[in-house]
């Protein structure tokens, strides 16, 4: 991988390829538009990065800093994002495709018609996000792999996450507003002070689920 001299703040454009960005200090950088293919950046600083309309295939991006950056438009495919910090995170019109966001950190996060597609999403925090129009799913399983999320305190507006394994996922004092969790497994969900507005709830075993 080429290692290039690459600062805080800077634009990047273009086609961006097997670059060693990892545990760089990139606060403040712009993507726009780039096209980026096993890009490293692990570890690396990206604090108020802003992504737009940008192309990011097969980047590791494992325990990234991306509090407060934001994204816009573009998509994210088969990249590795566990364990990133995006607290307070952006995220609009964009699409996540086979990623592993295990243990991921959106505590916070602004996500505004985003598609989670496949992947991994257990552990995925995300307590007192707002979530509006966001879809988790999963073809390939017939199901978004969710299990232990955490989305106590967040709003989910007019989402999809039908079919989804929720298995031990935390939406204590969430509020869901006409978001489908048709068929979803709910095995030991903390559902606790929730509320539902116009959800829809069918095929859904209650037993067991903390309410």
């Amino acid at each position: 991988m080429y290692s290039p001299d690459i600062t805080a703040a800077e634009t990047l454009t273009g086609y961006l390829e097997r670059l060693d960005l990892r545990g760089r200090a990139l606060e403040g950088a712009r993507f726009i538009g780039a096209h980026m293919r096993k890009v490293g950046l692990e570890g690396a600083k990206l604090s108020g990065a802003r992504f737009e309309q940008s192309d990011c295939g097969a980047t590791d991006l494992r325990q990234a800093d991306l509090e407060g950056a934001s994204i816009f438009g573009g998509r994210f495919f088969h990249c590795d994002m566990a364990r990133i910090n995006g607290q307070g995170l952006s995220a609009r019109y964009t699409q996540f495709e086979d990623c592993q966001l295990s243990s991921a950190n959106l505590s916070g996060a602004r996500l505004r018609e985003v598609v989670f597609e496949g992947g991994q999403l257990d552990y995925l925090r995300a307590e007192r996000a707002l979530l509006l129009k966001v879809s988790f799913r999963n073809p390939r399983l017939q199901a978004a792999e969710m299990m232990r999320a955490k989305l106590n305190g967040a709003f989910l507006i007019e989402c999809d996450l039908s079919e989804a394994n929720l298995y031990r996922a935390d939406f204590s004092g969430a509020v869901l507003i006409k978001t489908s969790l048709s068929g979803a497994n709910l095995e030991e969900a903390n559902f606790t002070g929730a509320v539902f507005i116009d959800c829809q709830t069918d095929r859904i075993d209650w037993s067991g689920v903390q309410r």
